[in-house]
């Protein structure tokens, strides 16, 4: 599988565009249960190389999150931008970000954590596995 055509350069008002873009993906993702709370974490590719993510901060409810509640990271998931305060930290789950953004070219990561997917039944490791796919037991 062929990779994407490298991402055109960055400039203020694409980084603008893809963070407002990124609060409304969150939004409708959260509207539909897909996120709830601060669970699951988002991100987008903002440049390939080197590698630059604009991803969601720690810590942030996703149905309200604004431009502000996100930060830029690199490399390993190493906080480029958006970093001021001792309490500011990138989602807990960047470095997969990354991984996932370098390895595959891909323009966004969403890392959701719905509850029919998260809900253990019965106490079945594999129960929400189950219960995702539609099925119960």
């Amino acid at each position: 599988m062929p990779l994407p055509a490298p991402l055109a350069p960055l400039t203020k008002a694409a980084a603008e565009s893809a963070a407002a873009g990124l609060c409304e993906v969150a939004a409708a993702l959260a509207a539909q249960g897909w996120c709830q709370g601060t669970g699951g974490n988002l991100s987008v590719t903002l440049e390939a190389s080197p590698l630059r993510l604009l991803i969601t901060r720690s810590g942030v409810h996703k149905r309200h999150l604004t431009p502000a509640d996100l930060m830029v990271v690199g490399e390993g998931g190493r906080a480029i931008e958006g970093t001021s305060g001792d309490s500011v930290k990138p989602s807990a789950e960047v470095a997969l970000h990354a991984v996932i953004a370098a390895a595959t070219g891909a323009g966004a990561v969403l890392h959701v954590h719905s509850v029919p997917a998260t809900r253990r039944e019965g106490g079945s490791p594999c129960a929400a596995m189950r219960c995702s796919r539609g099925s119960r037991g």
